[in-house]
């Protein structure tokens, strides 16, 4: 409506208007729009998006696990894929988190849902250290008697591969491993050719026998981004 009372009707009026009596008169969202109609871009173009600051996994069960056990192989493969996308983007993480829920919708039930992060030693995007790691927090935190509904990891800390914070006390850092960085370049290449999930570590369990797995039958069909699932016109 203010623009109206300035006979500011369409996006020609605006591109016509006078920028610094706009600048003036209206907010900087204003200001920036004149801007772009006049060919003046005000909005930095991103190749690519920015590394994240922390990588989260996590799902629902299918229904309620209860032992240590079951609960491996879901948080194995959370670990997977947060440590796959941390490599994609070049990174390692210095800490990481593991979070259990119970059913809260479901009042009668006992209630637990712990979460806790550490530092790591020495920071890695390296699955299996990873996933050691996470299986060691993950049974700390664990207690018989819930009904637990999901469970997920946090990968925090994140900075570029190879940079580390030391000081003039600590003993030089090792070297990096080569044979596993090659082996976690492996995981990637054959998971991003042949499907997530084809390789990966072993308590994660086998892909077709995840009775855990989150109930998916009523999922929307993905017309826009899978070809087996593309609408055939007759």
């Amino acid at each position: 409506m203010q623009l109206m009372d300035y006979n500011i009707r369409t996006a020609a009026d605006l591109r016509a208007a006078d920028g610094k009596r706009l600048k003036e008169r209206f907010s900087v969202v204003i200001e920036r729009t004149w801007s772009e109609l006049n060919g003046v871009s005000t909005v930095a173009w991103e190749d690519q998006p920015p590394a994240k600051q922390q990588i989260i996994a996590s799902r629902s069960f299918g229904g309620p696990l209860y032992t240590t056990e079951q609960l491996s192989a879901p948080m194995a493969l959370h670990m997977a894929r947060a440590a796959e996308k941390l490599r994609q983007q070049g990174g390692t993480a210095g800490r990481f988190g593991v979070f259990l829920e119970t059913n809260r919708f479901r009042p009668q039930d006992p209630q637990y849902s712990p979460s806790k992060s550490i530092a790591l030693p020495m920071p890695t995007s390296d699955s299996a250290v990873l996933t050691q790691w996470a299986m060691a927090l993950m049974k700390a935190l664990w207690k018989p008697g819930f009904r637990y509904v999901k469970a997920g990891v946090m990968l925090l800390d994140l900075r570029e591969l190879g940079v580390l914070q030391g000081s003039l006390f600590d003993a030089p850092p090792p070297a990096q491993d080569v044979r596993r960085e090659k082996l976690m370049a492996l995981l990637d290449k054959t998971n991003e050719k042949w499907g997530r999930g084809t390789m990966g570590n072993g308590s994660a369990g086998v892909k077709d026998q995840r009775g855990w797995a989150m109930n998916r039958q009523n999922l929307s069909p993905r017309y826009t981004t899978c070809w087996d699932e593309v609408r055939a016109v007759s």
